[in-house]
């Protein structure tokens, strides 16, 4: 029998012996009082199942770190302010969201006695400190003055500075974490002072990780969002240790295998651009369809993944989740014509992000390309979705393409600049004369997405916007976003 059966065969046994045990003294009772025998027999019937139906309750309820927590109330935007005279000026007793920037480590103090704080980003110097500098350790022992601290972001250091986040365990609401920069180590001792938070999220942005570092990851019991982008060192940890991660819902390996992803431009200095290491014809990564293969297994609740930027094994897309409704696919190298149809058969996915797979963002921002040919085009010919994020060039295959999405809701578009050019060999230092840019392709077929409720530019040209502005109809709001 299994378990449902035995909890029915006992309740059924204790309703028995009840009845049994209240009828049988109720013959022997007053007869005043053998009138009412069945009335009190229903009723101390009805409460010992009450008491067992409890204690099933009570036997099939999860363990405490295994209870869903309810979710917060959203948060306003945050108020952001740099240096410590701005922070020594809010109200204190009101503010639920603070980014602070261009605060030293010894003004921190100054976090204290922020009782309504729910969400903390710290924002210091660039990363790249000139000379050599004493190391400066940032404590956080101050944090547990705010205790409503859900969400706490702890941004890159300059040259030879350091947080101490043992004050990150005295924050027991903390929910989610985001640790930037390369000064950031993640090694098992870092892993085990996270295993002591009760962390739903975790973001690891060009933070350094070490093998022991993930392994210990892979055993936060609550995470349900594990971001690692532009991370050093993943390629060398084994990737299994997030197999153990059951509760995770969302994943994203942003640059994994990429060496490019990690290219930094310093003013002055010549910049070497490494390309992915291949073998046999083949791009190689950790990222390979075996692996994916056993994450789909292992973690049944994965909704979302994310590869943008990340070299893939050519069979890892054709083994992706089923169940997935968001992707992320821009600058992803390794998509093939396969992984494309598998795409395409998702029957869950509402979301894709992409690029077209010419364009090398990189570090800077542009890119110059006289043609506009991407493998992502059928996904959005064929596949209807709600939302799509895409990076790249607008064209009049792009906009054709949309024109099909007849249930898409949002739209965001990261335009690149394009131009034509000529290339020659010049004994003078003189711009080129020919470099034109090209003109935007006609928008009229986006007005015609009944659907369609928002757009999202990121950084685009004046004449974008305009021209969207002029076609959409006055249901659709046109936002700018920075990031």
């Amino acid at each position: 029998m299994n378990r449902n059966e035995l909890e029915a065969a006992a309740e059924e046994r204790l309703f028995d012996a009840l009845l049994d045990e209240v009828v049988g003294r109720g013959a022997t009772a007053p007869n005043t009082l053998r009138g009412n025998s069945r009335w009190l027999a229903a009723a101390v019937v009805l409460f010992g199942v009450a008491v067992v139906a409890g204690v099933v309750a009570i036997s099939r309820a999860p363990s405490n770190l295994a209870v869903q927590p309810q979710e917060p109330a959203p948060l306003p935007p945050p108020v952001h302010v740099r240096g410590l005279a701005a922070l020594q000026k809010l109200d204190r007793a009101t503010t639920t969201n603070l980014c602070v920037q261009s605060l030293d480590g010894s003004e921190l103090a100054a976090l204290e006695g922020f009782p309504q704080l729910r969400a903390l980003a710290i924002e210091s110097a660039e990363e790249s400190g000139a000379g050599d500098r004493p190391v400066t350790v940032w404590m956080l022992t101050m944090l547990v003055q705010c205790p409503q601290l859900e969400r706490v972001s702890l941004g890159a250091l300059g040259k030879g500075q350091r947080f101490d986040y043992a004050g990150l365990t005295k924050l027991p609401k903390l929910r989610s974490l985001v640790l930037a920069g390369s000064d950031k180590v993640v090694d098992a001792q870092l892993s085990g002072l996270l295993g002591k938070l009760p962390l739903r999220e975790l973001t690891l942005q060009r933070a350094q990780v070490l093998p022991g570092g993930l392994q210990l990851i892979g055993e936060l019991p609550l995470l349900e969002r594990l971001e690692l982008h532009d991370c050093p060192g993943l390629e060398s940890c084994d990737l299994q240790h997030l197999y153990r991660l059951r509760r995770l819902r969302s994943l994203s390996l942003q640059g994994v295998s990429n060496p490019e992803s990690r290219i930094v431009a310093v003013p002055g200095e010549p910049i070497s651009m490494q390309l992915p290491e291949v073998r046999d014809g083949k791009l190689v990564s950790c990222l390979t369809g075996p692996w994916m293969q056993g994450l789909t297994m292992a973690l049944p609740e994965l909704s979302e993944l994310d590869v943008s930027g990340s070299v893939v094994d050519a069979a890892l897309l054709a083994a992706l989740p089923p169940g997935l409704t968001f992707l992320g696919v821009r600058d992803t190298l390794g998509l093939s014509g396969a992984g494309v149809a598998t795409i395409c058969g998702l029957p869950e996915l509402r979301t894709f992000a992409c690029s077209d797979p010419r364009t090398r963002l990189g570090k800077w921002g542009f890119a110059i390309y006289s043609d506009f040919s991407s493998d992502c085009l059928p996904v959005l010919q064929k596949k209807l979705l709600r939302r799509i994020d895409f990076t790249g060039l607008l064209t009049d295959e792009l906009i054709a393409a949309l024109r099909t999405q007849a249930e898409l809701r949002e739209l965001r578009l990261q335009p690149l600049r394009q131009h034509k050019f000529s290339l020659g060999i010049r004994v003078d230092s003189a711009a080129p004369k020919d470099l034109r840019e090209v003109p935007l392709p006609n928008l009229t077929a986006l007005a015609e997405l009944p659907q369609l409720e928002k757009v999202e530019l990121q950084h685009p040209q004046p004449e974008l916007e305009a021209a969207l502005r002029k076609v959409l109809p006055a249901r659709v709001r046109i936002e700018i976003v920075e990031r």
